[in-house]
């Protein structure tokens, strides 16, 4: 059938009604739908097809249930034919040569000489104005009986069999699909675990070129089962091109089990991309167990490269244990780029630490860097410490970089405290750059709100 979809080809009868059966039922895929709608807008057989379908299916919806004889049919029916074959079962039985029974004669013999005497009377009586006539209405006509069109109905139920029928080889069909798919899923499963083992343990391989493809597919399969024996590689192989994959691939499979790995290259390895790498990974990972060693790199590392990796690692990390380490770097480091990731970093963290807001208004107000400045502002802002205001509104008559005056103004909105509507409004009134007074003005009714 999907041969026919894919090369337009006929379908067969059989093919056609499924596919207007799982059309009606709306079972097919949008492709199998755009297929029908083409073959129904070009082929009577098609059209004519889907309508006996559809009369079927409003047929046996709207079978009479008001009117339903009283009393079942089909045993009276069984009695008299045989359904479907048409001829009566049994042979008729034997008439009586006397067509009424004694009780029955004696009746109408009654009748035959009461008749003529009632008639006399009603003749006496339209002469006689004195006797009234009363005239009653005749009794209503019985209701016509209710026909029941067996074979039509017999019909229906036929085919609405069949369409029975047809759903449930199609949930058959379903289910053995479903059921060929989890097999092929636990074969694939069952080659990944053979194809990790076998990286594993080339990972132990004597060639050093070898072992860092090891580290590398292992690291492209993201699989945990591979965690202690990279951990192992990280810490224990010679060869530099080795742990360095091995980093990586701790990184990309994100598991907490390669915290304790990890700390030990990034805090005792001799090349800096490994530790560098490292730091990276625990970022990845995201474990508060990992502050502990990203904070002895951040203030010892020689190599400003892994000091920032460790800052950013920091901020992804989000732990309110990383802001001493952070605070310390934020004032002493003498990389300007470490400074602003370590403001970047207390910002994401946004813990209202006195030691972090005290070492970002250091930044802000000292720093010569004009980024880490701006960096300061937005972390004060980000963790909306109403301690951050003296130091904000210090900023917005001090500072000579309209961006960082434009920070501070967007910071202090974010805090909204009052204590700033002062400070905000004497600052707009000398305020010469048009964005700063934007901002300063946005600030005000953020806090007025």
């Amino acid at each position: 059938m999907n041969d026919n979809i894919e090369s337009g080809g006929q379908d067969s009868q059989e093919e056609m009604e499924e596919l207007l059966c799982q059309y009606l039922d709306e079972e097919l895929d949008d492709e199998k739908v755009a297929y029908v709608r083409d073959r129904l807008a070009s082929s009577p057989e098609w059209q004519e097809a889907l309508e006996e379908m559809q009369t079927t299916v409003h047929a046996i919806r709207a079978l009479p249930h008001e009117a339903t004889p009283e009393h079942e049919l089909w045993p009276d029916i069984a009695k008299r034919g045989a359904i479907g074959g048409g001829a009566w079962a049994g042979k008729s039985r034997k008439r009586s040569w006397w067509p009424l029974s004694v009780p029955q004669l004696i009746a109408a013999g009654l009748a035959a000489c009461l008749i003529p005497l009632a008639s006399l009377r009603l003749a006496s009586a339209l002469r006689d104005d004195s006797v009234p006539v009363v005239v009653r209405e005749a009794p209503r006509a019985p209701r016509a009986p209710v026909v029941v069109d067996v074979g039509r109905i017999a019909e229906q139920a036929r085919r609405a069999a069949e369409q029975a029928v047809r759903s449930v080889e199609r949930a058959r069909e379903r289910a053995e699909r479903a059921r060929d798919r989890a097999g092929r899923t636990r074969d694939r499963n069952r080659d990944r675990s053979s194809t990790l083992r076998a990286m594993i343990v080339l990972l132990k391989d004597e060639d050093g070129r070898v072992r860092t493809q090891a580290a590398r597919t292992l690291g492209e399969f993201e699989s945990a089962q591979a965690v202690e024996a990279l951990g192992q590689a990280l810490t224990r192989d010679r060869v530099v091109s080795v742990r360095r994959a091995a980093a990586w691939a701790l990184g990309e499979i994100e598991s907490g089990r390669a915290i304790q790995a990890l700390t030990t290259a990034i805090t005792r390895d001799s090349d800096t991309e490994v530790r560098k790498q490292s730091a990276w990974a625990m970022g990845e990972i995201e474990s508060s167990r990992g502050v502990e060693g990203l904070g002895i790199a951040l203030v010892r590392d020689a190599q400003p490269d892994v000091r920032t990796m460790a800052a950013w690692a920091m901020g992804e990390i989000e732990s309110a244990a990383a802001v001493p380490a952070l605070a310390k770097a934020l004032v002493d480091d003498r990389s300007p780029t470490v400074r602003r990731m370590a403001a970047w970093a207390m910002g994401e963290i946004e813990s209202g630490n006195a030691i972090g807001i005290e070492a970002l208004a250091t930044a802000l107000r000292r720093d010569s860097d004009r980024e880490t400045r701006e960096k300061a502002a937005w972390a004060m802002g980000e963790i909306e410490s109403p301690k951050a205001v003296d130091a904000l509104i210090e900023r917005l008559t001090r500072e000579q970089n309209p961006e960082v005056r434009k920070m501070c103004a967007w910071a202090l909105g974010q805090i909204e405290d009052a204590r700033a509507l002062d400070g905000l409004s004497e600052a707009i009134q000398r305020e010469q750059n048009a964005d700063v007074r934007r901002m300063m003005l946005w600030a005000i009714g953020e806090i007025g709100n």
